[in-house]
C-alpha cells in the first residue's frame, strides 16, 4: 500500500483539469478510428463538449479523478490505466445512450440528467479503483470481487465531493447490484434508478471490451452479453437497445428485436420465453414458462424440456414448448442467417481494407 498526496493550488488544479479533458479527447478519437463506433460517436462527442467543462468546476472532482489514474498507473503491470480509462469510456457511452434513449425508452434527458450520470459514471468505482493495490495479485474472479466489495463505499466519496441525491442514490443502486440485487433496477422511473440503469449497462459493456477482470472482447460480443443479461430480467433491454443502436451492430439488434417480436405474439402475452437464452442465435426453441395446457399451441405430445439452471426468465423445472413461436424461430432463422453471413462477410472486407489503408 501507498500513499499519494497533492498539494492543492490553482496551477496544479488547471494542469490536472487539462489533462483529464485531453485524456477525455483521445479516448474520443480513438473510437472514431473504430468501425463499431463511428456510427455516433461525433454526435456523442458534442454532448460531452457541452458538459464536461461544467462537472470540471469541481475542484475537488479533479482531484479525485486524477488520483485515480496515478494510482490505477502506479499499480498496473503495463502501466497503462485501464481502470481510469474505463470510468472515461462509461462517461462516452453513456452519453451515447441518453442520446439514443428518445427513441428506444420513450425518454428524454436534459443538461442536468447528463452531467448527474456522468459524475455517477467517474465516481461509482472510485474506491475499487483506490484500493487497487490490495488486490492486485488476487486471480481475476478474486479481484472482481474485492473490487466489488470496496466500492460499496463509492458513495461516501460522492457525498464528500457534495453531489446531489440522485447522483449518491445511483451509486448506491450500482453497487447493490453488483452484490446480487439485481430488482434495484426495476424498481420505479425514479431519477437514481434511470441514471442507474444508463450506468450499469455503459459499465458492463467496457468492462467487457476493455477486459478489465478477464480477456478483452470485441464490442459485438460485449453487447450480446449485454443482450442476454437483459433476457435473463437482470438489465432493462431499452437501455440496452439505445447503446446497440449508437453502434454499428445492426444484425445483434436485428435478432433480439425479432426473438422481442415473436415473444409478444404469445396469445397470452407473457408466457412464451426462448430458450436457451446464452447469446447470438442461441435460442432454438419457444417454452411455455406458465405451462398453459389449454393453449392450442402448447406442445403436449412433445418431450418436455428439463430446465437445470435458472435462464431466460425460467426457473427450474419441466416446461412444454410453444409449436407456434418455436416454428416461427426456425423459420426467422432459415431467412436471416443467409443476409447474417452476408454482412458479416461485407465487415470482413470492411476491416480488411481499414487495415491496409492504415498501412500507407
Amino acid at each position: 500500500n501507498f500513499t499519494i498526496s497533492i498539494e492543492k493550488s490553482n496551477q496544479v488544479k488547471n494542469f490536472f483539469k487539462d489533462k483529464i479533458k485531453f485524456d477525455f479527447s483521445k479516448l474520443i478519437e480513438a473510437k472514431k478510428g473504430k468501425i463499431e463506433f463511428r456510427k455516433s460517436i461525433g454526435k456523442t462527442e458534442k454532448a460531452i463538449n457541452m458538459f464536461l467543462e461544467d462537472i470540471l468546476n469541481n475542484d475537488d472532482l479533479i482531484f479525485t479523478i486524477y488520483k485515480i489514474k496515478c494510482i490505477d498507473e502506479a499499480t498496473s503491470k503495463s502501466g497503462i490505466p485501464l481502470f481510469y480509462n474505463h470510468i472515461i469510456n462509461e462517461v462516452i457511452l453513456s452519453t451515447s445512450i441518453i442520446k439514443n434513449a428518445e427513441f428506444n425508452i420513450a425518454m428524454k434527458f436534459n443538461i442536468d440528467d447528463m452531467k448527474n450520470i456522468a459524475n455517477a459514471a467517474l465516481l461509482h468505482n472510485v474506491k475499487g479503483i483506490e484500493t487497487k493495490g490490495k488486490y492486485t495479485q488476487y486471480k481475476p474472479e478474486e479481484r472482481k470481487k474485492r473490487y466489488i466489495l470496496e466500492n460499496e463505499k463509492s458513495y461516501e466519496v460522492a457525498e464528500c465531493l457534495s453531489m446531489n441525491k440522485e447522483v449518491i442514490k445511483c451509486i448506491k443502486l450500482c453497487s447493490n447490484y453488483y452484490k446480487g440485487n439485481k430488482e434495484v433496477i426495476k424498481k420505479g422511473e425514479d431519477k437514481a434508478t434511470v441514471y442507474a440503469n444508463v450506468v450499469l449497462v455503459a459499465d458492463i459493456m467496457d468492462e467487457k471490451i476493455s477486459g478489465l477482470f478477464e480477456e478483452p472482447v470485441k464490442p459485438w460480443n460485449a453487447a450480446d452479453y449485454l443482450y442476454v443479461l437483459a433476457e435473463n430480467g437482470e438489465l432493462q433491454k431499452g437501455y440496452v437497445n439505445a447503446l446497440v443502436k449508437s453502434l454499428k451492430l445492426d444484425n445483434l439488434f436485428d435478432f433480439y428485436f425479432e426473438i422481442e417480436r415473436l415473444t409478444k405474439m404469445c396469445v397470452f402475452k407473457t408466457s412464451a420465453r426462448p430458450y436457451p437464452m446464452l447469446g447470438f442465435k442461441s435460442p432454438v426453441l419457444f417454452l411455455c414458462k406458465d405451462n398453459r395446457r389449454n393453449c392450442k399451441e402448447y406442445g403436449a405430445s412433445i418431450k418436455s424440456v428439463h430446465v437445470f439452471k435458472e435462464n431466460s426468465g425460467l426457473k427450474p423445472g419441466v416446461y412444454g414448448r410453444c409449436n407456434l413461436l418455436s416454428d416461427k424461430l426456425l423459420k426467422f432463422y432459415e431467412t436471416y442467417y443467409k443476409e447474417i453471413k452476408e454482412d458479416i462477410i461485407l465487415t470482413q472486407r470492411e476491416k480488411k481494407e481499414e487495415n491496409n489503408n492504415s498501412n500507407i
